[in-house]
């Protein structure tokens, strides 16, 4: 589906053959058909459906603390502000040939970053203000055809990463920034994390036109170390003709909203794939301080295949849920299965230290959890995958019945598709946090990223995918350099 970054439409004139005609009826005759076919060219144009308006705003303050028991060791601040702008114009959809394109953008960051260190370390003390990294890509997705029939479909993200966010701060320092890193500020309570995770991204499906849409998102905990407060608000306003002669076929609230979260998904597992199924060829290394780090580590290494299948399982899941390309098997209701036990990963916590006997233990036991709760998601995704593809075959050979059962079957998946996401996560944080825990680092630099992402492409294309299929996983992707603990759980 076009995106508002895209816009490859060419010139009408471009499909006039020319030497044929001029061959044929001569110089003048053909002049004069010229002049013609542009003085009707503005009725051959596409139609225009109006216009959808996006903002994504607001603030996240943070208060940290080392040590409770000692403030004075080590604290810092984090007070972000952000106000993110859109307007896109929509063409197309009496022609069924859906296009869009970008009227105005701007993306707005302000804040400061402190860190505050005593004696022996109080020179690492520092402020940074904060902005908006010139170049960072669009925030913005919009969605217009038929994966949101008669409505546009919105996505924004809240700017949380380096590549988004500056500091006036050198990079090198406490406060600085930089552009293949995580943001600014310090790891948020597990109670706030599943609110800011909602916001990345942000997203909604509006009618054209429709009333303002208006979605906030606010929270705020605390833990031992960190005190925060978020807040966000999406508004979406959009204008133009309620139908047009091309309108596709209605789709039920369960259907788009399968397809939101299978866009969701994918955006989210095609980078984490990486790492898994493309880290030998890329030649991603992975670091770590003595042995403890060391078998840490491996725990991670020895379940990248099996979860290199799960991934990919679950993004050709998604393409199809995107597609629903509609099945005649609509009589039958999917039965979920249970989910298989992981294998274990092939590390051996014995013959070491108690310290790396340990450390081995603990990121054996995150890594398998990992692996089972990602194999459930994925599974979820097959299953959901199958019932909406069941659902459009229902619906076009006017089978309400049966299009009535694949719907509420489609409704408890997705309440269950979402379970398996956050568990999924919370098991990728827990292995991310005990490997950095261990001083593990894993790094991918850009052009480790592009060859990972070009072998992600070239599989999806031998399992016989279309070229749309691949630009939209195409798109999921940033070809910028890759801190792989910071894929886990996102």
């Amino acid at each position: 589906m076009p995106r508002s970054r895209r816009d490859p439409s060419a010139s009408w004139l471009d499909e006039i053959v020319w030497p044929p005609v001029h061959r044929r009826l001569g110089p003048a005759l053909g002049v004069a058909i010229i002049c013609l076919l542009a003085w009707a060219g503005p009725a051959m144009a596409l139609s225009y459906d109006g216009m959808v308006s996006v903002e994504l705003s607001g603030s996240r303050d943070q208060s940290f603390v080392y040590d409770p028991t000692n403030p004075a060791v080590w604290q810092g601040t984090l007070h972000l502000v952000f106000d993110e702008k859109t307007t896109v114009a929509l063409y197309g959809r009496e022609q069924d040939t859906f296009k869009t394109k970008v009227v105005s953008e701007s993306e707005k960051i302000s804040g400061t970053w402190t860190n505050t260190y005593a004696p022996p370390n109080d020179a690492m003390t520092c402020t940074g203000s904060l902005s908006a990294r010139p170049g960072a890509p669009s925030p913005f997705s919009i969605y217009y055809g038929s994966n949101a029939p008669g409505a546009v479909g919105v996505s924004a993200r809240t700017p949380d990463r380096g590549y988004e966010i500056q500091s006036s701060a050198p990079e090198s320092g406490q406060c600085g920034l930089h552009n293949d890193a995580g943001g600014p500020g310090f790891v948020s309570p597990d109670s706030v994390i599943a609110v800011e995770e909602a916001t990345n991204p942000a997203q909604a499906t509006v009618a054209l036109p429709s009333n303002n849409f208006t979605k906030t998102y606010k929270t705020s905990g605390s833990d031992r170390q960190v005190t925060e407060s978020f807040q966000a608000t999406l508004q979406v306003s959009t204008s133009g003709p309620t139908s047009g002669p091309g309108s596709p076929p209605k789709r039920t609230p369960a259907q788009i909203q399968a397809k939101r979260n299978a866009l969701q998904a994918l955006q989210q597992s095609a980078p984490a794939s990486l790492y898994p199924c493309f880290s030998t060829v890329a030649g991603a290394s992975l670091l770590a301080a003595g042995l403890p780090g060391q078998v840490a580590g491996g725990t991670l290494i020895a379940i990248a295949a099996p979860l290199c299948t799960a991934y990919n399982a679950m993004i050709q899941a998604e393409l199809q849920t995107i597609n629903d390309p509609p099945r005649s098997d609509y009589g039958a209701v999917v039965r979920f299965p249970r989910a298989r036990p992981a294998v274990a990963p092939t590390v051996s916590c014995t013959g070491v230290s108690a310290a790396a006997k340990r450390a081995c233990s603990r990121a054996r036991s995150a890594a398998q959890t990992l692996l089972a709760r990602t194999r459930t998601a994925a599974q979820l995704a097959k299953a959901i995958e199958v019932t909406i593809s069941r659902e459009s075959g229902a619906q076009r050979a006017h089978k309400t019945g049966a299009a009535g059962r694949q719907n509420r079957k489609l409704i408890e998946l997705h309440k269950s598709f979402g379970r398996a996401r956050r568990l999924e996560r919370a098991a990728g944080s827990s292995l991310a946090r005990i490997l950095h825990a261990y001083h593990v680092a894993i790094h991918m630099s850009a052009a480790q990223v592009q060859t990972a992402e070009s072998g992600l492409l070239t599989a999806l294309r031998r399992h016989k995918l279309t070229a749309a299929d691949v630009a939209v996983v195409k798109r999921a992707l940033h070809s910028r350099a890759l801190n792989i603990l910071n894929t886990l759980g996102h």
